[in-house]
């Protein structure tokens, strides 16, 4: 497995970026504002998020990832799916995806197919992935 480290500050310094980790070719752990080292193929490419909290600087590139990928979610009925503790997917649903900061892209183009589904990850439990759990957030 490979592991690209493409943020681990808690800051804005120079040539570095915040908390995101990429396991290629489809996946990020965190989503701060180290994503933006990625490619738009690669970008385009991550089917899937995990986050570890939801403090901005393991947050703040995710609800633009998913604006980026919107059209070719919706064009292909698919989803960029997201995984985290319930109080992680609590904060981001009450915070930002709320249609006052950002749009709530589980309801988008309609509720019955997303462009991004919220997941819960348990604690304690394995999660088997690219499964998708049984633990839907609405």
């Amino acid at each position: 497995m490979q592991i690209i480290t493409l943020g681990a500050s808690g800051g804005l310094e120079p040539q570095q970026g915040t908390s995101a980790f990429h396991l290629p070719p489809h996946t990020l752990i965190d989503a701060g504002t180290g994503v933006q080292r990625l490619s738009n193929a690669e970008l385009m490419s991550v089917h899937s998020v995990l986050l570890t909290h939801a403090h901005l600087d393991h947050i703040a590139s995710l609800p633009l990832l998913i604006d980026m990928q919107f059209d070719a979610l919706a064009e292909q009925e698919r989803s960029l799916n997201v995984y985290a503790l319930p109080e992680v997917l609590e904060t981001l649903k009450r915070h930002i995806f709320n249609e006052h900061i950002w749009p709530d892209f589980t309801q988008l183009p309609s509720a019955d197919s997303p462009c991004s589904n919220l997941f819960l990850s348990p604690c304690g439990r394995s999660l088997r992935y690219p499964e998708k759990p049984t633990y839907r957030y609405k």
